[in-house]
């Protein structure tokens, strides 16, 4: 095996201005494989076998394999209790011959399709107290060629509302 995988992240919060936005960009990066019968495996697998919505869309779609995700967010704080995320990604297949991870999906010979497509995030978060919090979330995914090639129905969007309840428990002793 000779694969690796790194997060990179650079960000800057402008505390003087209204909102404090904070613009962060990075890069989410996994290794794939040119030749992926040949003897060595050079795909990098992600580890806990889980996606993270948080470094790679909130869509859900994407495993740290055979990944380049070049993306850029900004936060916000509107007011005291609310925060906005504003994420970007656009994401690319590190090699074209390997599979894009998380449908197993790859390109027919002579196909050198990478670019995987875009996706927009927006995420609002409002804590009505310590213990409850809610959240809405929108994700939209914009195909891009590779995926445009392998699936009919290619673009997607998705729509959620979280509530958090926290609470502590004690045991008796």
């Amino acid at each position: 095996m000779d694969a690796y995988g790194y997060v990179a992240k650079v960000g800057y919060r402008f505390n003087q201005i209204p909102m404090k936005p904070n613009l962060v960009i990075g890069r989410v990066f996994a290794s794939g494989d040119r030749s992926p019968r040949g003897g060595t495996v050079r795909t990098f697998t992600r580890p806990f076998g889980s996606t993270d919505g948080e470094h790679y869309g909130r869509m859900d779609i994407m495993f740290w394999s055979n990944l380049v995700d070049n993306q850029v967010s900004l936060y916000l704080e509107p007011w005291h209790h609310v925060k906005i995320k504003l994420a970007f990604h656009d994401f690319y297949l590190d090699k074209p011959e390997d599979t894009w991870s998380y449908y197993k999906y790859k390109n027919k010979p002579g196909n050198r399709d990478t670019h995987l497509g875009n996706e927009y995030d927006v995420q609002l978060r409002y804590r009505y107290s310590k213990a409850l919090e809610f959240q809405l979330i929108y994700a939209y995914f914009d195909a891009g060629n590779f995926v445009r090639h392998k699936v009919a129905d290619n673009d997607a969007q998705r729509f959620f509302l979280k509530g958090l309840y926290r609470f502590n428990y004690r045991f008796l002793n």
